[in-house]
């Protein structure tokens, strides 16, 4: 063997042991590099996330205390099922000022199917004119309450109807009405 290819040989057997070094030394230190950047872009885009979370939560607590009189106004709007007392004095009082007689009387509590809420049925009935009964009519409707108007019977009292009921200053002009008034509730 000559000299050189004795060189061009040990060039060779060098070149093959780089390679072969480089493959065993450096590729498990690229794959780890790339393993590493992997986890960086994934750890980035969690980061992010819970940026745009932490801004949402930040927006939502300031909307929230924007909008907090709104939602006591909403929340007024139902009322308590446990003590309908201040939905009972609101129609006692609606009523006095319009001079009509009034009974109220409460019925039961009703989950229906196509409303959301629960609510209290109450059944009032009103003696009086009947441009009266259609001012407490429009009251109830711009109440600060939440309710639908069920059933509205209105009958003109007569003059055996009126000497029957114990009713003050009665004509007999005046009607009486029946009202069965649903009201939603808080739970």
């Amino acid at each position: 063997m000559t000299i050189k290819r004795r060189i061009n040989l040990s060039i060779i057997i060098l070149f093959l042991l780089l390679i072969v070094s480089f493959l065993f030394l450096f590729g498990p230190l690229f794959n780890g590099i790339k393993q590493d950047s992997e986890k960086f872009s994934s750890q980035e885009e969690q980061i992010s996330l819970l940026e745009n979370r932490i801004e949402n939560l930040g927006n939502f607590k300031k909307t929230s205390i924007e909008n907090e009189p709104n939602l006591k106004k909403i929340d007024s709007l139902f009322i308590d099922t446990a003590v309908p007392v201040d939905f009972i004095t609101f129609i006692e009082k609606t009523a006095d000022s319009l001079g009509l007689s009034h009974k109220i009387s409460p019925n039961s509590l009703v989950k229906n199917e196509q409303d959301k809420w629960t609510s209290l049925v109450f059944e009032v009935n009103l003696d009086g004119s009947f441009p009266n009964l259609m001012k407490f009519l429009e009251k109830m409707e711009n109440s600060p309450y939440l309710i639908k108007i069920q059933k509205l019977n209105i009958n003109s009292l007569s003059e055996g109807t009126i000497k029957t009921k114990i009713i003050k200053e009665v004509s007999s002009g005046d009607v009486e009405a029946v009202i069965s008034i649903e009201v939603f509730t808080n739970k």
